[in-house]
């Protein structure tokens, strides 16, 4: 492979790196991402969905899901907003199904029927069973959620029936960011031809 050297750009804070020195450093850079992403795993968890349906993860998700996950009752604006956009968007569904998550961590039991009481009334009983309540196994989801920062956002997956998280993100819905998404569900759709 030869490089162009004649025509220099910037890439971050390295300056006259050639066109082509540019593109290979975007490629690697891409290619750690994908690699640092690709090795987590969502670990065989059973959950509920808010309909009272009992769900294992990931082996009953079909082929691919988005699972758009909040701690918090703040987080709460952050997921309806990437579920929302997610359910809209029909380019998502027919490769991935799509979940809202709500991770009771820290909620004390005799608090918790009161809460999935609220949920319930808040939610149109056809989105119920594509909404999980999660009351055991939070450390395994913080991990796959790589949830390390603030309780108080969205955290977005997708994962495949392996269990192979293949796209992660968290905080706010951005245009960037939810592209980023779609790209790579367009790419499991190629795959799966």
């Amino acid at each position: 492979m030869q490089l162009n050297t004649a025509t220099p750009t910037t890439f971050g804070n390295c300056r006259n790196l050639s066109r082509d020195g540019a593109v290979v450093l975007r490629m690697l850079a891409t290619l750690v991402f994908l690699a640092a992403t690709a090795s987590a795993t969502l670990s065989s968890v059973t959950t509920q969905t808010l309909s009272g349906e009992k769900v294992v993860l990931p082996q009953d998700i079909g082929d691919a899901a988005v699972l758009v996950a909040g701690f918090t009752k703040a987080s709460r604006a952050q997921t309806e907003t990437w579920a929302h956009r997610l359910r809209d968007d029909p380019r998502v569904s027919p490769k991935a199904a799509i979940y809202e998550v709500s991770i009771l961590d820290g909620v004390p039991g005799f608090l918790r029927g009161m809460i999935i009481s609220q949920m319930k009334s808040g939610i149109a009983p056809t989105r119920q069973k594509r909404f999980l309540i999660v009351t055991e196994s939070v450390d395994s989801w913080r991990r796959a959620l790589a949830a390390s920062g603030s309780d108080d956002q969205a955290y977005v997956i997708l994962v495949q029936r392996s269990g192979a998280v293949v796209w992660r993100g968290h905080g706010a819905l951005t245009e960037s960011s939810y592209q980023d998404l779609i790209r790579v569900i367009e790419s499991l759709k190629r795959e799966s031809r």
